[in-house]
């Protein structure tokens, strides 16, 4: 360990109960419980933590790749969602299958309402669906597309101070932030606003096309958001910034 409390030296550890031939396509880690979870393009998920076995597996049955997992924080229960759109929520107590849900369409991010049971999906048609973990069900609400033309969703993360506030940031390169209290009034109620970075000339020379969104979300405090695109480019937008 270096000075700066940062590991210098990794060493890495052969698991004999994991399938060599499964390769990882997801993890997540949950440091209060202190798991790791690894899925597996077999359709398993893999726990390694003191309190499990070596051979401690969660079976989706399905054979489909694990494309996301979500721990739910403060409850014993995983969420992974398989390259069929399939959610699954697993109980970590009894190491059993509890819930299902078909996605309606293509799953391509996974995120946690904070301080609650509910998971986010963001999908490949830019459409966000709300699932309640615990209580296995999915709410009649969800947003629909708020970018034209239609784009995925690229991430999708709830406000860590400001419950009802949400950052849904688009492919195409938008990043919105709702709130979900006025959602009842109307969809466009509900944009607070929108951000968006307008890449200079040089930056776009190596592709054809404008440079897609890769992943986004909120400093710690919730008062600034980052993003992340193709073509290296991380851009910080603060209060009040629109571009």
């Amino acid at each position: 360990m270096s000075s700066l409390g940062i590991v210098s030296e990794l060493e890495v550890i052969e698991d004999r109960a994991v399938d060599p031939a499964a390769g990882a396509t997801a993890t997540a880690f949950d440091p209060v419980q202190g798991v790791l979870a690894v899925g597996h393009s077999t359709g398993s998920i893999s726990l390694f933590a003191a309190k499990y076995t070596t051979n401690s597996q969660l079976q989706s049955g399905s054979g489909s790749p694990i494309t996301h997992i979500q721990f739910i924080p403060g409850q014993p229960a995983l969420v992974s969602i398989d390259e069929q759109g399939m959610l699954r929520v697993f109980d970590l107590d009894t190491l059993e299958f509890c819930f299902a849900y078909q996605v309606p369409l293509a799953p391509t991010c996974l995120g946690v309402f904070a301080g609650t049971t509910w998971v986010l999906v963001g999908t490949d048609g830019g459409r966000v669906y709300f699932v309640d973990a615990i209580n296995g069900r999915k709410s009649d609400f969800s947003i629909g597309c708020l970018v034209k033309p239609t784009s995925p969703v690229a991430a999708v993360e709830s406000h860590p101070v400001e419950a009802e506030k949400i950052l849904i940031a688009y492919s195409e390169g938008t990043c919105v932030i709702c709130d979900l209290g006025k959602a009842s009034v109307s969809e466009k109620a509900m944009v607070l606003s929108k951000h968006r970075f307008e890449h200079p000339e040089p930056l776009n020379q190596t592709t054809q096309s404008d440079p897609w969104l890769l992943c986004a979300g909120w400093s710690p405090t919730g008062d600034r958001l980052a993003a992340s695109y193709s073509n290296g480019v991380l851009a910080i937008f603060g209060p009040g910034s629109r571009s």
